[in-house]
């Protein structure tokens, strides 16, 4: 009975001893308790968005077409060429080159269509017509490269009052086809309208419709009027030499031979004849 007296007694000290290092924690100061937690902030919406939260909210940045915003650098980083329509091809090239290597590191290919201009026309006559951007999501590569298209073409020309011959011959040199109004006319017809009208910017391989009309016809021109000069006088000269007078006045020289009418008296003055011519002969 000693020993199991003692037992609990030790046991109760035990007890005693715990309740007063509880106590002892209970009433120390804040600032040792403090230095004694972990302490975790509340979570917000953001931190318990799923991991690919991220991703999508940058996938939302994409729109139609491949184009994106965001930021001011992303922004830059992939932004849109600048629009280059009705530059000389040379311009556009040298300002899409810059912004090639400004915006995107030198990575966007540039097609042109045609990939070359036919070689009847100079190049000092090539223009942008179109141009069309291909955009890739971010992060793509391989096959979604970004792309700049840039459709070509030339000025139409001023054909109106030229022939229909002269007219497809301007037109084929530029790669243009030409189309008339009536069909089939013939090459010798004039222009008198065009649709486009001149000096608009047209693609490659356009067609251009012609109005033509018949050209009038010319009356025949009237005959050079004759040259004149001086009758020379006649009168009192031999037969000689009036024909010599006239022909060296550039006349034709003839002879009127007047004839009494049949059955009248002549007018001209008889001749008589020879007395011997009277005689006869025995």
């Amino acid at each position: 009975m000693l020993r199991m007296g003692r037992g609990w007694a030790a046991l109760g000290l035990g007890f005693l001893f715990i309740g007063a290092v509880a106590a002892g924690i209970a009433h120390a100061s804040p600032l040792v308790a403090a230095q004694n937690l972990q302490v975790f902030p509340t979570p917000t919406e953001q931190d318990v968005e799923s991991p690919g939260a991220t991703d999508q909210a940058a996938g939302d940045d994409e729109i139609e077409g491949g184009n994106q915003t965001g930021s001011e650098e992303e922004s830059d980083l992939y932004g849109d060429p600048p629009d280059v329509t009705g530059f000389w091809i040379d311009d556009a090239l040298q300002a899409i080159d810059d912004w090639n290597q400004q915006s995107w590191d030198g990575i966007v290919r540039v097609d042109l269509a045609p990939p070359e201009p036919p070689p009847t026309v100079d190049g000092s006559e090539v223009y942008v017509y179109g141009q069309d951007f291909f955009k890739p999501l971010r992060g793509a590569t391989g096959s979604q490269q970004p792309v700049l298209t840039l459709t070509l073409g030339v000025h139409v020309p001023d054909l109106n009052g030229a022939t229909f011959d002269v007219a497809k011959q301007a037109l084929d040199r530029l790669a243009l086809v030409p189309s008339s109004n009536p069909p089939h006319a013939p090459d010798d017809w004039t222009v008198d309208d065009q649709t486009p009208p001149s000096d608009q910017l047209v693609p490659f391989g356009y067609e251009i419709a012609l109005s033509l009309t018949e050209p009038p016809v010319d009356p025949p021109p009237e005959p050079d009027p004759p040259e004149l000069v001086e009758v020379p006088d006649l009168d009192s000269l031999s037969v000689r030499d009036a024909r010599e007078a006239v022909l060296d006045a550039g006349l034709v020289f003839g002879v009127i031979v007047l004839r009494a009418p049949t059955g009248a008296a002549s007018s001209l003055p008889r001749i008589p004849r020879p007395a011997h011519a009277l005689s006869r002969t025995p």
